[in-house]
């Protein structure tokens, strides 16, 4: 039984080490196919995502584009692409992206939040509403998800169900201030009305 633990172990071992490192006879069989260009792909998206990173928003849209060029079927890049976007102000960009990404991938949880927050940033609470929705189905522990929602549906007119947002987000993260104020103002505003 240890034996074949540590056999097991010893594949893994080996396995990352040529994942981290790299093996000329593997690297060789897949230097023309379908694997090297996921490869070359996702390292130009992470390199987007680098230059997004310390606001250089221009940079990363070039290295997203670069990625799409690579593999136009590559979702991360496209919502790359439109957080890049979005951070310039180009929501309506943003928004085409987020769409595309999620053509590509139906359950891209952060394509439906960007979007729903691309949304809220146009004025319109109720597309926003349904994004932030469709990314709670996904990731239904996303306190910052439910208090975005939350503000929707204050902008909306709905208090009670902002409300039932809020309270879900501090439910979520109990120690969270910022969630914990939007509850306290919710009620203020439903008692006041």
């Amino acid at each position: 039984m240890m034996t074949k633990k540590i056999i097991i172990a010893t594949f893994f071992l080996i396995a990352a080490c040529f994942l981290l490192n790299g093996c000329q006879s593997f690297d060789d069989a897949f230097k023309h196919g379908k694997k090297s260009k996921q490869l070359r792909a996702e390292d130009l998206y992470k390199q987007g995502v680098s230059f997004a990173t310390s606001k250089h928003y221009d940079k990363a849209i070039e290295a997203f584009n670069k990625a799409l060029k690579v593999d136009k079927k590559y979702e991360n890049a496209y919502w790359g692409r439109g957080v890049a976007s979005a951070m310039q102000g180009r929501l309506d960009q943003a928004i085409a992206d987020y769409d595309r990404a999620l053509e590509l991938n139906a359950c891209h949880a952060w394509a439906y939040y960007n979007r729903g927050c691309a949304w809220r940033d146009k004025g319109n609470h109720a597309r926003a509403i349904d994004d932030f929705s469709r990314h709670l189905e996904i990731s239904p522990r996303d306190a910052e998800a439910y208090n975005k929602r939350a503000y929707a549906w204050a902008n909306k007119g709905d208090l009670h169900k902002a409300l039932a947002d809020a309270k879900k987000a501090c439910s979520l993260k109990p120690d969270n201030e910022i969630y914990q104020l939007s509850v306290k103002k919710f009620n203020a505003m439903i008692n006041k009305k």
